[in-house]
């Protein structure tokens, strides 16, 4: 149905990317696999900076940012999460998971945790990749949906 595999980087991280697919009538489960590599920010310098940036502008109020002791905030991780939406624009769930390797069932008697159960109507679908904190070499993702007709 979808498979596709995506570096995503630095520019694409705060951004929503679309993924539309087409449905044909008939599918009665949908299984969207979806993992993401690597988990930690491999660069340590790259993650201090981002962490300084984030205690100045949410602790403006500090004076003494440049004592925190940053490294016992590391590592920083990389995060990328996926929402659906049906045809007829309708939100049909998200995944904002931690854990790098998912699976996630979609039908009309049951969906897995943060997706409705919602038919599998034929037309176009989307799923929507978001990315935040991505370092700056990147992170890979794999992407796959198959379709059931049980």
């Amino acid at each position: 149905m979808l498979v596709l595999e995506k570096r995503m980087t630095v520019d694409e991280s705060n951004k929503h990317i679309k993924f539309p697919f087409y449905v044909n009538g008939g599918a009665k489960r949908m299984e969207i696999c979806f993992s993401f590599s690597p988990k930690n920010i491999q660069e340590k310098e790259y993650s201090k900076k981002l962490l300084y940036e984030g205690l100045k502008k949410y602790m403006p109020e500090s004076k003494d940012i440049g004592n925190i002791d940053i490294d016992k905030y590391l590592p920083l991780k990389n995060l990328l999460t996926i929402s659906l939406d049906a045809p007829s624009g309708k939100y049909a769930g998200a995944a904002h998971r931690h854990s790098e390797s998912q699976k996630h069932i979609i039908s009309e008697d049951f969906s897995s945790p943060g997706f409705f159960p919602i038919k599998i109507e034929e037309g176009e679908w989307t799923i929507v990749v978001t990315s935040f904190l991505a370092q700056q070499s990147g992170v890979c993702f794999y992407l796959s949906v198959d379709l059931l007709c049980e």
